[in-house]
């Protein structure tokens, strides 16, 4: 064979595998982006929280998740929506143990004919799922709390105002209430009536709901000890401080709606100094203050988009977690992270009609910016929903980097730290002094540096001295750096303070 004819066929040869290949690429539709798969390595030790983040990087890592789904380290309340889809029920069987709570949406108070107090009845109960609850329930989830979703859609807002003034009435509806959630052994509600409301501003109306909701709690413990929840609408005139301290006695949970500021154009979701004010604005800002009466703040795993060429803009169009990867794959938006808000915005043209949008989703470093407002104010979060969303983020319920830690109750270190504590966290605490050099730490299976609220994180796990031998042990490191005068109160403090919340 001559040396031309045999380059010809290694030509052709190269040409006819860079086709295969290309076929391949091809044929790589949204369809394998749908299925979920669990990886050794979690979203840190890939490195793929970032505020740059590209459309190709999102489709190779969102289906996939931390292969032990069962860790957990964030330590307040969690909450999962669970709607009725497929998705959603396998979402919650999943990641079930990164959940306290579950609220299936299943339940809707109506009246069969408007106007008629006498029509009431309770809608949703053939939509229990016995399979569903039994898999939540069996094979270690056992104290996971199910607290099913009620909410009173297509109401009028003067039947629904009626209601409430009326004892007869209330009495009927808690009563169908506590019948259904002791015949399907639930372990408490979720109720959602404030967005129904109008003439909130009125006395008498606000103390007749916050009447039906006390004689509610009383009903539901009448026998067993079953978790009243209830979700309530951010900076707003319908829910304030005054409700909170009214209600604080006989809620077990308030989730307060932050999973979307409903933008009437093209603009962020959820900003997170929104979602800090609205917290800070009900219950204030001391953690103390949380941990008394649970808050969750409420996430959105769903994205919405916006077409930013029409005047008046159009609405919004709602993307749920595969529909968002199928808008990646097509159109290749331009991701860019809107610094102030803390979210990223997906900015493409569509090829059909060339127009302009704007698509807001949640990502990792959005979803992680806001467990870690949650974590800093000591509230728990809430997740609306489980079906809209994709794997990746639920790694970030069990390995997160830093702890935005607030000041511990006035304890601030001096500029130099003198004294180290260690503390063997698996066991019972052993305390040693050591030097350190940097102004505050805490370690728990990594490094997280920790000064004036901010920190960094590492994936090594820590060695210590336990027992003259060398271990590898679950461990927090406290460096007390206090002054000489007050070391030894001001280190004790910062160690049980630190134990509780780090608590899992």
């Amino acid at each position: 064979m001559s040396n031309g004819h045999f380059a010809a066929c290694a030509c052709r040869s190269l040409i006819v595998c860079w086709l295969a290949l290309a076929a391949v690429c091809e044929c790589r539709k949204p369809t394998e982006f749908e299925k979920p798969r669990a990886v050794s390595q979690n979203v840190f030790e890939r490195g793929i929280v970032n505020e740059n983040v590209d459309y190709a990087e999102i489709l190779n890592h969102s289906r996939t998740y931390h292969k032990d789904v069962q860790r957990k380290i964030f330590g307040s309340h969690s909450l999962g929506f669970v709607s009725m889809t497929e998705s959603s029920y396998e979402f919650a069987k999943t990641f079930k143990f990164k959940f306290t709570h579950l609220s299936p949406i299943w339940y809707e108070v109506a009246l069969r004919k408007p106007g008629d107090l006498n029509s009431l009845v309770l809608n949703g109960s053939d939509n229990f799922d016995h399979s569903w609850v039994k898999a939540i329930r069996t094979k270690g989830g056992k104290g996971i709390k199910i607290c099913p979703y009620f909410h009173f859609r297509d109401w009028a807002k003067k039947d629904l105002e009626k209601l409430m003034n009326d004892y007869l009435a209330i009495d009927r509806l808690n009563e169908l209430i506590t019948e259904e959630v002791k015949k399907r052994s639930y372990d408490g509600v979720t109720i959602q009536v404030y967005d129904s409301l109008a003439s909130l501003h009125v006395p008498a109306l606000r103390s007749a709901v916050h009447r039906w909701l006390m004689r509610l709690a009383n009903a539901l413990r009448k026998d067993q000890p079953l978790q009243l929840v209830l979700v309530v609408p951010p900076s707003s005139q319908a829910f304030t401080d005054k409700d909170y301290s009214a209600l604080n006695t006989v809620v077990d949970l308030f989730v307060l709606a932050t999973h979307t500021s409903a933008p009437t154009r093209a603009a962020p979701l959820a900003p997170l100094p929104w979602m800090r004010s609205s917290a800070v604005q009900l219950v204030g800002s001391t953690p103390h203050a949380y941990r008394k009466v649970p808050l969750a703040l409420a996430l959105n795993f769903f994205g919405a988009d916006y077409r930013t060429d029409k005047n008046p803009p159009a609405a919004a169009e709602p993307i749920a977690g595969a529909e968002y990867l199928k808008l990646l794959d097509k159109h290749k938006p331009k991701i860019e992270w809107d610094a102030e808000a803390h979210e990223h915005v997906h900015r493409y043209t569509k090829k059909a009609d060339a127009s302009k949008h704007d698509l807001y989703h949640p990502t990792l470093k959005s979803v992680k910016d806001r467990i870690d407002l949650a974590t800093e104010l000591g509230a728990g979060i809430a997740v609306w929903e489980l079906g809209n969303s994709l794997e990746y983020l639920y790694d970030l319920f069990s390995a997160r980097p830093a702890l935005r830690t607030p000041p511990l109750y006035g304890l601030t270190p001096p500029r130099k730290a003198t004294r180290a504590l260690s503390i063997d966290a698996s066991h019972s605490p052993s305390i040693r002094p050591c030097v350190a050099d940097h102004n505050g730490a805490v370690e728990l299976d990594g490094r997280v540096q920790v000064g004036n609220g901010t920190g960094r994180y590492g994936g090594a796990r820590s060695t210590m001295e336990h027992g003259g031998q060398q271990a590898v042990e679950r461990s927090v490191q406290i460096v007390a750096a206090f002054p000489n005068t007050a070391r030894a109160a001001s280190a004790s403090t910062a160690v049980l303070l630190l134990r509780n919340a780090l608590k899992p």
